[in-house]
């Protein structure tokens, strides 16, 4: 039986976490933190999420990421991944970078996310490495003060739209925030200790004295359900499914045809299949009948091809559409 993805909610903000392996200080190194940055600005290119607030420390950076139709899960995996292995082929070295898998918590209290953005632009402050954070530049700090000048990372209109509704107003309470926040015990915690992170879901009775509906589904941009885990199927179901919306056989994907209709259509059901679905690359060229390299083509090309063409979008969504129609039920 196919897998059920993580749960994650399309539009949830996450605060992301990661740490380098044993603790080295790899990012005092400024070429290797602007790498760490583009990767990061590459990947918000073609995922599509935002960015709140972002920190790269000599060890460590946070994020707080809006999420959007890729999963987290997704996007973390290749942020990560990728860096590895560059940073890796620079220096000719083996074996892991981070410490671990990255972490992540969803933050959907309003008071949370506002100290959030704070606790992220405040880190190299509360580590002792500057005294004002408008000093260092390894953060999406001075972006918001300057209204998205700068890297171009940070999307100002919703990191001070956590704060008040207009900019002007917003800005100001984002400074206040900023400096209000010197001192508080909270700053100095590690992740794990934060407030959003202790913060756990409501229990069905805290729900239902809070007036919360805490099984309502969210409606993700595609129109499709995000808080609950896509239908499980296996793979060859999924395929053939997909296929058939396209008005496509299933052998036309395993063929060697190269006509636009069936290139997109691998394309299409090979981003589904992975992102949507978990499966491995490995899987999906079995799947197909192709090579991994082949597979794993494919799904860097409809990646890339979600940002920049509307009608293979309308492609993807009709292919999820059909899958979570005839599925859904079981």
């Amino acid at each position: 039986m196919g897998r059920r993805p993580r749960l994650l909610i399309e539009g949830g903000i996450y605060h992301v976490y990661n740490r380098v392996s044993r603790g080295e200080h790899i990012f005092r190194d400024e070429a290797e933190a602007e790498k760490l940055l583009k990767r990061l600005f590459d990947t918000k290119r073609r995922d599509g999420f935002q960015v709140l607030a972002w920190c790269v420390m000599s060890n460590h950076y946070h994020l707080a990421l809006r999420m959007g139709e890729v999963p987290l899960s997704r996007s973390m995996q290749t942020l990560n991944h990728r860096f590895t292995q560059s940073f890796n082929g620079r220096h000719r070295l083996f074996g892991p970078f981070w410490h671990g898998r990255y972490r992540s918590k969803l933050v959907e209290d309003d008071d949370y996310l506002q100290q959030l953005i704070v606790y992220i632009h405040r880190n190299p402050v509360t580590a002792g490495v500057v005294k004002d954070p408008a000093d260092y530049r390894w953060s999406g700090h001075a972006e918001v003060l300057r209204g998205g000048r700068g890297r171009g990372l940070v999307d100002v209109d919703e990191t001070l739209a956590a704060f008040e509704p207009t900019r002007r107003a917003a800005l100001a309470h984002y400074r206040r925030a900023m400096a209000a926040a010197e001192g508080e015990e909270w700053m100095g915690g590690g992740p794990g200790r934060l407030p959003w992170w202790r913060l756990g879901r409501p229990s069905r009775k805290d729900a239902d004295e809070l007036g919360l509906d805490r099984e309502r589904p969210l409606i993700g941009m595609d129109g499709l359900s995000t808080s609950e885990p896509r239908p499980p199927v296996e793979l060859e179901e999924l395929l053939r499914c997909g296929a058939g919306s396209l008005g496509l056989a299933f052998e036309d994907l395993r063929s060697t045809q190269r006509s636009p209709a069936v290139v997109a259509a691998r394309e299409a059901l090979a981003w589904v299949a992975v992102v949507r679905y978990g499966f491995q690359v490995k899987e999906v060229a079995r799947g197909l009948e192709k090579y991994v390299e082949t597979a794993s083509r494919l799904v860097s090309r409809a990646a890339a091809k979600r940002v920049e063409d509307e009608e293979f979008r309308a492609t993807v969504r009709l292919v999820e559409a059909a899958v979570i129609e005839r599925f859904g039920d079981q």
